[in-house]
């Protein structure tokens, strides 16, 4: 069965690296305002239009646009982090239209304290180095060195990497897809599941073993001591089980139950 996952890494990159790092987070940021802004004209402009005559562009067209507006002003960038951009805008609009009254994406800020620019599958590289407890981690022809604190699984393979900055401290996430032997559960009735915060009854559900119900023990004592109810210690396996929540969390709250606690304590 392919199981999906993600893995967080600490790297470590040097001054004129940081550098390169703070331009990427900038020119993703910039394509992802760009293309937001191009959405929200087309959109108004087709809002009032019947949906015959409503015209969008392509993500080709929008990816050309979000390049020019980027050559224009005199931003060297990658067309790897241009692109992301352009579908992470995409697939935040779809998402704000899902729920009402939700409104548009915001547009990001390059002067807050958390950064990061997303990157494909491609063009990347993990070697080992003369640590044991490191790794160098190659993008865009910069090696960079990576706290490797857990292995990644055997046969995995990377769908999406996300670079991020945090207060100055920068990490790598790596979504993971990869093969996992799952048993599935043969027989379900072997387990045992009581709620004891619901209003006022509970279902046994043909429950064999009693042994199993220790939350239930310790309710039948505090139902004694707080409200003077005895429950039955003998259950029967397709009989409601009376729980009294309403009056358990009236009495819970009150001065005689925490004079009770005060006094559990002071035996202890």
């Amino acid at each position: 069965m392919k199981v999906n996952k993600g893995f967080k890494f600490r790297l470590y990159p040097t001054k004129e690296q940081q550098d390169k790092l703070q331009h990427c987070f900038f020119v993703y940021n910039q394509a992802y305002n760009i293309g937001l802004n191009e959405l929200q004209e087309q959109y108004e402009t087709n809002k009032d239009s019947p949906p015959k005559e409503r015209k969008y562009k392509k993500s080709s067209e929008l990816d050309n646009a979000i390049k020019q507006c980027l050559r224009a002003r005199d931003l060297p960038f990658s067309a790897v982090i241009a692109q992301q951009a352009r579908m992470n805008v995409e697939r935040a609009l779809k998402d704000a239209f899902k729920v009402k009254n939700r409104g548009f994406p915001k547009f990001k800020n390059s002067k807050s304290a958390k950064q990061s620019f997303s990157w494909n599958n491609q063009g990347f590289s993990i070697k080992e180095s003369d640590d044991e407890c490191f790794k160098t981690f190659t993008l865009m022809k910069m090696p960079l060195l990576m706290r490797m604190h857990r292995r990644l699984p055997p046969n995995f393979k990377v769908k999406q990497i996300s670079i991020s900055c945090s207060h100055r401290k920068y990490f790598v996430s790596f979504s993971v897809e990869y093969e996992q032997d799952i048993t599935p559960i043969k027989n379900t009735k072997n387990g045992v599941g009581l709620d004891l915060n619901i209003l006022d009854t509970a279902c046994s559900c043909e429950i064999n073993n009693h042994d199993k119900l220790t939350d239930f023990k310790q309710y039948q004592t505090d139902m004694k001591e707080l409200l003077g109810i005895e429950i039955d210690e003998e259950l029967d396996t397709k009989r409601l089980i009376p729980t009294y929540s309403k009056l358990y969390s009236l009495k819970k709250y009150s001065k005689k139950f925490k004079r009770l606690q005060r006094k559990q304590s002071r035996r202890c």
